[in-house]
């Protein structure tokens, strides 16, 4: 039997055998819920976090704390305003110790004074939500004052009028930059997840068959390096068909949850984008929305996402599959070193660390895709599989093609080292047992010759 039949035997095997555990349809099925979750679960949080805390006003100039009572719309900020004849410190010693009452003290120099300065009294720390609430709406209203003593223009009856938000209707090329960033987070994350996952699953298959003694009957008919090959591709491939799965089931799921429930899913998406920005801000309410089933927005995303999948099924898979190939082969090093699962944490978290940074350098870049921090995260092979997945939504293909290929092109050649590397420490460690390993231990098996 040739050698390239033994390599499709071995990558047939791992792909099976992982195939028909009920684990792997059960995740693809399972993972677009948790990624609905990751968009809902944070705004119900928001909307159950948070009890109602009432802010006794002792307001000395005797006009302002009218201000804040009559136009507060906040329902988790309550003021109260206190008569003229009650005493501070009487408050102060009755609602100190209280969870949900504070006491604020207005100066009678607030407005004049150019640097205004008030008291808050709570023996209990107040959260970060109502310090905000009340800085924001003391500095409202104090402006607002400001300028209808000064030029009697009323603010609040101006900003009435101008009440309505501007809207930004794209008219640019291709996918609204919104969208382009949920897409963008969303795979390039999925990506991060399946790369860890099975990268991981290498790495302890590897030890399973060290310790079975199964890899010692293996290498007696089938080449160290052939054996890791097909380990790695074998898996791969199935990360792949598990990738595809859940794109298909999330698309199912966008299409279902909308026809059920009749949610704009763009608005829940918003609310989300919202809160990474601002945590503890007020979020629209999620239920049915005004507009027709299926209203013109939703269509609208569905047709840029439908426009999208070309480029997400044509360049992610690949990317995915060199970036899993890159870290399996670190993965594959470090199980055929080790005899237990608590012996890889030394190992394992310098491998991790690259995928971690990539992540984060994913996610912050999306602000600003074309900058010099993104396409240089997207050349450097161990972030770029993350990276380039996220700008992939930002990028005009016809144009900035040589890019994706350069990304590729470096991941090819760093695997190829890597493989290299990996298979030398594979060679000598899959036969070693009982043996304490250090870096120093790897770098002398790298060193063993043939």
């Amino acid at each position: 039997m040739t050698s390239m039949n033994k390599l499709l035997l071995i990558i047939k095997r791992e792909f099976l055998s992982r195939i028909k555990k009920p684990s792997f349809l059960l995740m693809s099925l399972l993972t677009p819920f948790l990624f609905a979750s990751l968009v809902l679960t944070p705004i119900g949080i928001n909307k159950s976090n948070f009890s109602e805390t009432t802010v006794m006003v002792f307001d000395e100039t005797n006009s302002f704390g009218q201000l804040l009572v009559k136009h507060n719309q906040d329902k988790y900020v309550k003021y109260e305003l206190q008569t003229t004849d009650a005493v501070l410190e009487d408050a102060i010693t009755k609602y100190d110790n209280q969870d949900d009452v504070v006491v604020l003290r207005i100066p009678d120099n607030f407005i004049k004074n150019q640097a205004p300065v008030v008291e808050l009294f709570s023996d209990n720390t107040p959260g970060i939500y109502l310090l905000g609430k009340v800085k924001d709406d003391l500095f409202e209203w104090r402006k607002k004052f400001i300028v209808y003593s000064t030029f009697k223009i009323d603010l609040q009856e101006f900003e009435k009028k101008m009440n309505s938000p501007v809207a930004i209707i794209f008219q640019g090329k291709g996918i609204d930059p919104q969208l382009k960033f949920f897409l963008g987070f969303s795979i390039s994350l999925l990506l991060y997840m399946l790369i860890i996952m099975y990268g991981v699953q290498v790495m302890r298959g590897v030890m399973e068959e060290k310790n079975s003694r199964i890899v010692e009957v293996l290498i007696s008919s089938v080449k160290p390096k052939t054996l890791l090959k097909g380990k790695i591709i074998g898996i791969g491939l199935v990360g792949i068909l598990q990738f595809a799965l859940i794109i298909i089931f999330s698309i199912s799921l966008l299409a279902l949850f909308n026809s059920i429930f009749e949610v704009d899913t763009a608005l829940m998406v918003q609310n989300q984008l919202q809160m990474l920005d601002n945590p503890g801000s007020n979020l629209t309410e999620i239920g049915a929305t005004e507009t027709p089933l299926f209203n013109q927005q939703v269509q609208d995303y569905m047709s840029a996402i439908s426009s999208y999948l070309p480029t997400l099924l044509l360049t992610t898979p690949v990317l995915f599959f060199l970036g899993y190939y890159l870290y399996a082969s670190l993965f594959a090093a470090v199980g055929s070193a080790l005899d237990h699962d608590t012996d890889t944490q030394q190992f394992v978290l310098p491998i991790t660390i690259p995928l971690i940074i990539s992540g984060s350098i994913a996610f912050n870049i999306l602000d600003n895709p074309n900058s010099d921090l993104a396409f240089w995260a997207s050349m450097f092979p161990l972030s770029s599989p993350i990276v380039m997945t996220a700008r992939l939504a930002f990028m005009n293909l016809a144009t900035d093609w040589w890019q994706v290929l350069l990304s590729v092109s470096i991941l090819i050649v760093t695997i190829m080292v890597l493989m290299r590397i990996s298979g030398r420490i594979y060679r000598v460690g899959i036969l070693m047992h009982g043996q304490k390993v250090g870096y120093k231990t790897l770098w002398k098996w790298f060193r063993t010759k043939n």
